[in-house]
């Protein structure tokens, strides 16, 4: 059970650290730099509270708070009309945050923001973004941010510049003045939920399943949206991450702000902190499980609904949601592991059985796997066995990969296109292909479509670039391909609809059959560059949507010498 001992709102600003002299110390010791105890990051004024778990070899805690950090990015989010949380605008919290920055709406950080949104700085990024900072006014970076947030939010000097404009905002709206005169409101929140969670064991929970620690657990609730809520993390220590749950209220009533019941909420934690100890093991074997990124297809729409658009995205959840249905299993009953389960299934998660089959396994094989991580390739072969269902017999049985194609390329040529419709993609289009040649065969050389077609290239390896018509090397040989675009479609073993389709494929050399062509190819030509951020490598083919990172079909070509067409091996 939880014991909780709330420490009071401070109001004053310069009590920061006589008030931090109360609070219980983490452990510094680390392998790599990270930012100071989540404890020390959490400012003032917050609402804090340290509830502690008995265990037998140490006590958790999980701190409860309002962030000033984190509620100054909800603030200029709601000012910047973008809509990826839904707001809640029938509190009084939200009528006094209108009444006190609405006028500050045309300020440099809001334009900002929703720039920065527009190119992927949206969802969970902005509030990572704040738990890497420092205390206000000051919001430094306390360490260099994780390359994939860094690259969602256009760069190091974007982010300083927003950064600095944050600081700003803060500045002219007397932010810390308006956070100081809602602490009753943030009180309140903050003991709503305490008292939801008073008797779980959240931590213990967590810890005794994954057979792991975290260096901290932290609550950080922002009131002004609905529906929606993150795990995220900071960088790892020789004790586990600091781990956090963005949470938002459930609904909000003239009484006050509410999260749900029990059951609901301590299943929501489950699922946000699980975040923290999934998505580290599949960043391990990325590789590996993008091998299976064609089973996304069939539930492409439904993930992206839910803003799951890339195949790594779509793992963690099966495995996430996966674990909350055991742990609803084991902790809240039959019934609501059943309940939990159909919800999952509803919803799109189609792999839930095969995943839920193996960490069964796990549950009853502990001394073997004492960690979810020493089970986890486990789980990498589920993906990998599914894969292999999904593709039909022998899918993955080839002798020419495109793995295949790129492991035994010793001297290597790249044919670019002369004929694309419109110049200025044509331009970008050859840019891009010197960029890739430079970073991935610096030896090279690149032919154009029509020097090719006048040399013997029999002894190269080839990767050709370009659409069907505006590469005339694969002009010369369209009609013995046995794929086509028509349209918005490709034609390959069936049809594929849809806007910016790619197609990656090996092809037999057409000067000599015993040597590989690799063919990087699309609808349209501005749709091949930066193609290679498509996962691909493990089949002889690949179809993919725009610079999405997993394919929506894949497979191996049914093979007879050097005729190539789509058998009984691709479905």
């Amino acid at each position: 059970m939880f014991r909780f001992s709330t420490i009071s709102l401070i109001l004053c600003v310069t009590l920061v650290s006589a008030c931090r002299g109360m609070e219980p110390q983490a452990d510094l010791e680390q392998s790599t730099p990270v930012p100071p105890p989540t404890q020390d990051r959490l400012l003032t004024p917050t609402v804090q509270s340290h509830p502690t778990v008995s265990t037998d070899a140490a006590q958790s805690q999980i701190e409860i708070a309002v962030d000033p950090r984190t509620e100054l990015i909800a603030i200029v989010q709601l000012l910047s009309g973008v809509d990826q949380m839904r707001v809640l605008d029938n509190s009084n919290y939200y009528r006094a945050v209108q009444d006190h920055f609405a006028a500050y709406d045309q300020h440099p950080v809001v334009t900002l923001f929703r720039d920065m949104n527009e190119a992927g700085f949206g969802f969970d990024a902005p509030f990572n973004l704040a738990i890497y900072l420092t205390d206000l006014p000051d919001m430094t970076l306390t360490q260099p941010l994780p390359e994939e947030l860094l690259w969602r939010a256009g760069g190091s000097e974007q982010i300083e510049q927003f950064i600095e404009q944050l600081r700003d905002f803060a500045d002219v709206t007397d932010f810390m003045g308006f956070f100081a005169s809602q602490s009753a409101v943030y009180q309140d929140a903050v003991t709503i939920i305490e008292t939801t969670l008073q008797d779980t064991d959240m931590v213990a929970t967590l810890e005794a399943y994954y057979g792991m620690p975290q260096q901290s657990y932290s609550i950080v609730t922002t009131l002004l949206f609905t529906g929606r809520g993150y795990g995220i993390r900071s960088s790892s220590t020789v004790d586990g991450y600091d781990t956090f749950v963005i949470l938002t209220p459930h609904s909000a009533t003239s009484r006050g702000f509410a999260f749900g019941n029990q059951p609901s909420l301590e299943s929501h934690l489950w699922h946000e902190f699980s975040h923290s100890f999934v998505n580290p093991l599949s960043e391990i074997y990325v590789d590996k499980l993008l091998e299976s990124q064609m089973l996304g297809a069939p539930i492409d729409q439904q993930m992206r609904n839910m803003n799951y658009g890339i195949w790594l995205a779509v793992v963690n959840e099966h495995v996430v949601r996966a674990i909350t249905t055991r742990l609803a299993y084991q902790e809240q009953g039959q019934i609501m592991g059943d309940s939990e389960r159909e919800i999952h299934k509803s919803r799109g998660f189609i792999y839930l059985d095969a995943i839920l089959e193996q960490l069964a396994l796990y549950e009853t094989s502990r001394t073997q796997y004492p960690t979810f991580a020493d089970f986890y390739p486990q789980i990498v072969a589920t993906f990998d066995a599914l894969a292999l269902d999904y593709l039909g017999g022998e899918a993955y049985l080839s002798d020419r990969t495109v793995n295949d194609v790129l492991d035994e390329a010793q001297a290597v040529t790249i044919v670019a296109p002369t004929n694309e419709d419109d110049a200025a993609t044509q331009a970008a289009l050859s840019d891009f292909i010197e960029n890739y040649r430079d970073w991935f065969y610096p030896d090279a050389p690149i032919l154009d479509d029509q020097t090719a077609l006048q040399q013997d290239l029999s002894d190269q390896t080839l990767i050709v670039f370009g659409t069907l018509e505006g590469n005339r090397w694969l002009a010369t040989d369209r009609d013995r391909f046995p794929f086509r675009f028509e349209g918005n479609s490709v034609i390959a073993d069936q049809r594929y609809t849809g806007v910016n389709l790619r197609l990656i494929t090996t092809w037999p050399h057409p000067q000599n059959p015993a040597k590989g062509m690799l063919i990087f190819t699309a609808q349209r030509a501005e749709d091949i560059i930066d193609i290679n951020t498509v996962h691909f490598g493990s089949t002889d083919y690949l179809i993919a949507k725009g610079a999405d990172n997993y394919a929506i079909h894949a497979g191996n070509y049914w093979k007879e010498g050097d005729v190539w067409s789509y058998g009984p091996i691709s479905e």
